[in-house]
C-alpha cells in the first residue's frame, strides 16, 4: 500500500469492511448506522474517529514517494529509479508508463496529482522552469497565462528571468504575461 496502487474497487471493499466492523454488522445481520459516515471520518480533533479512506491513504503514500522522488537526490533508491527511467534533474512534465515495475506505474498513475499540486520554493532559481513549473502561488504554470508563445523560449530556467543586477527582468514578463500576474 506504501508503494503501489491497490486498485479502487478493492479499497472500497475492504472501506465497506471498516463500516460494517464499526457499526458491528455483518453480511446477515445489517446495523443501523448512527452517525453519518463523512463524520466518523473527520479527524478526532473534530469530533471524529479520524478514520480514513483507504483509496485516499494510499494515494498520499504513493505521493509521498513521488515527492521524494523529485526532492531527495541523497538517497540511494531514488537515485537508482531515475538512473533505470532516465529521469533528468528536474522536474518532467509527464512519466512514461509502458512496461515498467509496479512501483514505477503507480508513480506515473499519481504524477499529474502531484503536478498540479507541487509548488516549488525559487532558492537559487536555476531548477525550476519559468514557464512550465509552478512556482508563483495560486498561478500554476506560467504557459498557460500567455497569450502567445512563438518565440518564446520555453525551457529557460528562473534564472534566466533575473539581471545581472539580480532583480527580476520584468519588462520582459511584461511582454508576455498581464500585470496582475506579475504585481
Amino acid at each position: 500500500m506504501q508503494s503501489v496502487m491497490i486498485p479502487k474497487g478493492l479499497c472500497d471493499e475492504i472501506d465497506v469492511m471498516i463500516r460494517q466492523f464499526i457499526w458491528g454488522s455483518t453480511s446477515d445481520n445489517k446495523k443501523i448506522t448512527l452517525v453519518i459516515w463523512d463524520s466518523i471520518c473527520q479527524p478526532k480533533s473534530h469530533g471524529g474517529l479520524g478514520i480514513r479512506s483507504l483509496h485516499d491513504h494510499n494515494t498520499s503514500f504513493v505521493m509521498k514517494l513521488r515527492f521524494k522522488l523529485v526532492t531527495d537526490y541523497s538517497s540511494l533508491w531514488v537515485n537508482v529509479l531515475r538512473s533505470k527511467y532516465v529521469v533528468q534533474g528536474g522536474l518532467p512534465e509527464s512519466l512514461s508508463r509502458g512496461q515498467y515495475s509496479f512501483l514505477w506505474r503507480s508513480l506515473s498513475n499519481i504524477w499529474p496529482l502531484i503536478h498540479q499540486n507541487l509548488l516549488w520554493s525559487v532558492g537559487d532559481r536555476r531548477n525550476i522552469n519559468c514557464w512550465k513549473d509552478s512556482w508563483v502561488p495560486n498561478v500554476g504554470p506560467l504557459y498557460k497565462k500567455i497569450a502567445c508563445n512563438s518565440s518564446l523560449d520555453m525551457d529557460c530556467s528562473l534564472s534566466d528571468m533575473v539581471t545581472e543586477n539580480a532583480y527580476w527582468n520584468l519588462d520582459f514578463f511584461l511582454l508576455w504575461l498581464a500585470k496582475d500576474i506579475i504585481h
